[in-house]
């Protein structure tokens, strides 16, 4: 057997417990639906939390978003 390869051979049952985890943490993160929620409060510029009169709703009803925190999974 190739020297290179019986590190693969030797760990098989970790490698398959990491690519499962891998795999279902993938899943979650691009297949869960996430709907649009109301918040009542938000951010200001210097990173603290403001919290409002009256609820703003957050759009999101996307799959798979990563692009802004508000609507990723």
């Amino acid at each position: 057997m190739d020297p290179h390869a019986s590190i693969f051979v030797m760990h098989a049952a970790g490698w398959l417990v990491c690519s499962v985890i891998v795999g279902i943490y993938l899943a979650l993160t691009f297949a869960t639906f996430v709907p649009s929620w109301e918040s009542y409060y938000k951010w200001n510029q210097h990173g603290e939390v403001e919290y409002l009169k009256e609820t703003i709703t957050i759009t999101c009803d996307v799959k798979g978003h990563i692009k802004t925190p508000e609507c990723s999974a």
